[in-house]
């Protein structure tokens, strides 16, 4: 566990080596997370052992038959239990047929996530210290060692900011569509492209807060009463097993974006990237909610809270004194190697191995 520490304690270092190079410090970042991702083990990560073994079965299948197992609304026709959308499943027979191994194809998925983050902080974050250490303490990370579609989807959608911004519906679309064909889940962004339309008001910006308040007392009946129909409708009935269960990130989630309005409401600025972000922040408190009653549903919101690591540092930019901007980093800092630390304990991701081990 110790590596994963120093790897995440070394960002903030690297901010303050390069306060005014942006590049080099998301250089060092991601390329760091990039050698942990590439380099690892194949028993780290949940789901492996299903992905490594559905890539030797797509190894198999010629063109025409990978081309006919294909579709757009549902999971290619694969053998069970390769239930993968069509895109991931495409990927792993194009990169197989190149004649790389599994290990091949996780290298190239690493490669192709860390630098689609790096040219998003580079563009978004006026801290890039900051996000790239939130992206690895909160989950993020750790997950993208085994969850490959939805975090491949998640990097798809990362591209799709500057259509959300500029209200480019067509752009915004084909991305999304592109995600949408490596994990259904990508659909969760479509909110945030017609929700960030909305001007802020702080009146709106409490009244966002106590809605999820609202949400999180209703939630046993949402989840029971609407939710699981819909998932048994759609024929989803795995998805409905589950029990209720507190979860550690949710009260994080929470306080966060309750800081985050109570630091930005005396300078408060509508810009465009603030009401994506909180939106986007917003949405995945309620989506979080409803995975405290279920597992599946928990995994998703990261679609959606990789937005407030961006956010948040530019909340805290926008603070007018600068001893304040000093602390809140401080704090944030060392609440989210506290929270990683205590994430990862136990976890399927420690201890790290090496591939050749």
């Amino acid at each position: 566990m110790l590596i994963y520490l120093l790897l995440a304690a070394m960002m903030p270092i690297w901010g303050m080596l390069w306060p005014r190079n942006k590049k080099i410090v998301i250089f060092m970042c991601c390329t760091t997370m990039f050698l942990f991702l590439a380099l690892r083990a194949e028993t780290l990560g949940v789901d492996l052992d299903n992905y490594s073994a559905g890539y030797n079965y797509i190894r198999g299948l010629n063109f025409s038959e990978i081309i006919s197992r294909l579709h757009f609304f549902r999971t290619a026709e694969l053998v069970y239990p390769f239930s993968y959308e069509s895109g991931f499943a495409l990927s792993m027979w194009l990169v197989a047929k190149l004649d790389f191994s599994f290990h091949g194809y996780l290298v190239i998925y690493a490669a192709f996530c860390m630098w689609s983050f790096g040219e998003w902080c580079n563009k978004y974050s006026t801290n890039a210290a900051l996000t790239c250490l939130l992206f690895m303490c909160f989950n993020t990370f750790s997950l993208s060692f085994g969850i490959l579609r939805q975090t491949l989807a998640m990097c798809i959608l990362l591209w799709a900011t500057d259509a959300i911004k500029k209200q480019n519906f067509l752009k915004f679309l084909g991305i999304t569509a592109l995600a949408f064909l490596f994990h259904r889940i990508a659909i969760l962004i479509v909110p945030v492209y017609f929700f960030s339309r909305i001007a802020l008001s702080k009146k709106r910006l409490y009244g966002c807060l106590a809605f999820c308040v609202a949400f999180l007392l209703l939630s046993p009946f949402i989840y029971s009463d609407i939710l699981v129909p819909i998932l048994i409708f759609m024929g989803k009935t795995s998805y409905t097993d589950g029990e209720f269960r507190m979860n550690n990130l949710i009260i994080v989630m929470f306080f966060a974006m309750l800081g985050l309005v109570i630091i930005s409401r005396r300078e408060y600025i509508p810009s465009d990237t603030y009401r994506m972000c909180f939106m986007a922040g917003i949405l995945a408190v309620l989506v979080e909610i409803l995975g405290m009653y279920n597992e599946v549903i928990a995994r998703s919101i990261y679609i959606l809270w990789i937005y407030v690591y961006i956010l948040l540092p530019d909340v805290i930019q926008r603070s007018r004194i600068r001893d304040n901007r000093r602390l809140l980093n401080i704090g944030i800092y060392c609440i989210a190697l506290v929270y990683f630390a205590y994430e990862i304990h136990g976890s399927e991701i420690v201890p790290y191995k090496f591939f050749w081990q």
